[in-house]
C-alpha cells in the first residue's frame, strides 16, 4: 500500500511537472521521475506476477493434500501391553509441538508423517536408507536416528533450514 501511495505521489508531481516541461525542454528532474515511474511500475507488474503464483500454488495445496484424521486410541482393555505403542500418523502432534514446530505446520508434518512411515517410527526405506517417522534421508545415525523425538528434532531442524522442501513441498 505504501508502494502505491508513493508512486501516486510521484506520478502527480511528474504529471504536474509534464505540464511544464511543455512549455520547456527536458530537465534532468522530470527524467530522474520518468525513470523512477517506470521502475515502480515495473516493480508493480513484478509483485502482481508473484501475488498471483502465490494464489495458484495454494489452490494447489488445497486440492493436492488430505485433511488429516486423527485415529483414536485403542482402549486399555484390547491394547497389547507387551509391545510399544505407537500414536498413528495423525497422533503426533502433541510431538511435533514439544520439538519446536509451529502450530501453522503441525497439520503439514502429520500428513507427511502419514505418507513417508505411516505413524511407525521405525520404519526404513530399503531402496533409499531413508528413516523414521519422516524419513530423513540420508539416515547416518542409524537406529539412534529411529527414536521418535530424535527422528522429530531431526526434522524440525531440516524444517527450519528449508521448510518443507526435503518433504518435496
Amino acid at each position: 500500500m505504501k508502494k502505491l501511495l508513493s508512486l501516486a505521489t510521484v506520478a502527480l508531481v511528474a504529471l504536474a511537472m509534464g505540464v511544464s516541461a511543455k512549455a520547456s525542454p527536458v530537465t534532468p528532474q522530470t527524467i530522474a521521475l520518468q525513470r523512477r515511474i517506470a521502475w515502480q511500475e515495473q516493480h508493480i507488474r513484478q509483485l502482481n506476477q508473484r501475488r498471483a503464483y502465490l494464489h495458484r500454488y495454494i489452490r494447489h495445496l488445497r486440492k493436492s493434500t488430505t485433511p488429516i484424521v486423527r485415529q483414536a486410541a485403542p482402549s486399555p482393555s484390547t491394547a497389547n501391553t507387551s509391545t510399544t505403542s505407537y500414536p498413528s500418523g495423525g497422533g503426533w502432534a502433541d510431538e511435533l509441538r514439544a520439538v519446536g514446530f509451529p502450530e501453522s505446520a503441525i497439520p503439514h508434518m502429520l500428513y507427511i508423517i502419514q505418507r513417508e512411515s505411516g505413524g511407525n517410527p521405525n520404519a526404513v526405506n530399503p531402496t533409499s536408507g531413508a528413516c523414521g517417522l519422516t524419513q530423513l534421508y540420508p539416515c547416518y545415525g542409524g537406529s539412534a536416528w529411529l527414536d521418535p523425538m530424535t527422528n522429530l528434532r531431526l526434522a524440525f531442524q531440516k524444517y527450519q533450514a528449508s521448510g518443507f522442501a526435503p518433504w518435496g513441498g
